[in-house]
């Protein structure tokens, strides 16, 4: 699996041909490249561990750390030095001269490493599992940060409701008054128009009567 995902560089992939010369050249130029003091330190014990372990250890190494890895892998770290070239690694022998240096205290760790699982499915039932119980908080905090905003902004949509209602009373009132004001009007000036028809029709009456004598 990790053969597959990670051999996309020429720097990783030339002249490999084991899959455990592989792993070892690949533990050696990850931690070349890495810049995560953590991961470095661990890939150290592992070359360490590579030059003095048998065939079967390695492979249960291989199959603990595939995992860590995955949750760590920087994509960028060989995109960024590719210009560098990497030191010569060191010889791949049973024995070692060299003694790794002492681990300081481990870093915080979600889940246990030490199951040598060899079902994918179980890895990423696992995976799923760690992503949710990282998710749910925040998901959980996040609801009730928007029950807060909605209480808050409650009393904020009440009042202005409230507020159109009494924009909207209030021109009903200024309607009622304008009909109001016309109808007094009207009734004004109706007397007013009769008073002047009868006017107008009696002296027209009067003079027409004048003239005929």
């Amino acid at each position: 699996m990790l053969a597959t995902s990670f051999c996309y560089s020429a720097t990783l992939c030339y002249s490999l041909h084991s899959t455990n010369d592989y792993y070892y050249y690949y533990y050696y130029y990850y931690y070349y490249y890495s810049r995560n003091y953590w991961l470095r330190l661990l890939l150290t014990l592992l070359l360490h561990d590579y030059t003095t372990t048998t065939t079967t250890t390695r492979l249960l190494l291989d199959e603990t750390t595939t995992r860590l890895l995955d949750y760590s892998f920087d994509y960028d770290i060989l995109r960024t030095t590719s210009t560098t070239t990497p030191p010569p690694p060191p010889p791949h022998t049973t024995t070692t001269t060299t003694t790794p240096p002492p681990p300081p205290p481990p870093p915080p760790r979600l889940h246990s490493t030490h199951c040598h699982c060899t079902n994918c499915h179980e890895l990423q039932r696992e995976r799923t599992t760690t992503i949710l119980l990282l998710t749910l908080p925040l998901l959980l905090l996040l609801l009730l940060l928007l029950l807060l905003l909605l209480l808050l902004l409650l009393p904020l949509l009440l009042l202005l409701l409230l507020l159109l209602l009494l924009l909207l009373l209030l021109l009903l009132l200024l309607l009622l008054l304008l009909l109001l004001l016309l109808l007094l009007l009207l009734l004004l000036l109706l007397p007013l128009l009769l008073l002047l028809l009868l006017l107008l029709h009696h002296h027209h009456h009067h003079h027409h009567h004048h003239h005929s004598q």
